[in-house]
């Protein structure tokens, strides 16, 4: 059981919930925030690696749920730059893959994106857990979905 766990990403929905969920397990828990304004939050900012040094040193673990995109930062660098960061503590890594990917998928792109952060991961030499969840709310954007949602049904395939 880690003493600190960093949850990267803390002020969105995703980041606020695991947040909750670690302090009420009694797990210290620093939330990092771009702006902290609450005891228990840290200062940093994806986007400017420089940052994240001071509170990645804190932690023994580290949960990214960040969104891929973040304001005013390449997706690829401020994936980059969590990574960059963990591997200098090196602290393990629970990284949250806010985008499905599925091999043989409809998604060339989200795919080829997907597994090449997964490659990094994995080469980082940090212990490293990545999920991928198989429904996300992006998915309410697919094409497919769009009919099942003006009728007020979504009949999804879950295995």
């Amino acid at each position: 059981m880690p003493n600190t766990v960093l949850v990267v990403g803390a002020g969105g929905e995703r980041g606020g919930a695991v947040v909750r969920v670690l302090r009420e397990r009694g797990i210290e828990t620093l939330a990092l925030r771009t702006r902290p304004t609450a005891a228990g939050e840290v200062g940093g900012d994806i986007a400017d690696p420089d940052t994240l040094t001071a509170p990645f040193s804190r932690a023994d673990l580290i949960v990214n749920v960040a969104p891929v995109v973040v304001a005013g930062a390449d997706p690829r660098s401020a994936v980059d730059h969590v990574l960059t960061a963990a591997v200098a503590r090196g602290v393990p890594v629970v990284h949250h893959a806010g985008s499905v990917y599925r091999e043989g998928g409809d998604q060339p792109s989200l795919q080829a994106r997907e597994a090449a952060k997964a490659a990094a991961w994995r080469a980082s030499g940090l212990r490293v857990a990545i999920l991928r969840p198989t429904l996300y709310l992006e998915n309410l954007l697919q094409p497919w979905a769009i009919g099942a949602i003006a009728r007020g049904t979504l009949p999804y395939p879950l295995k």
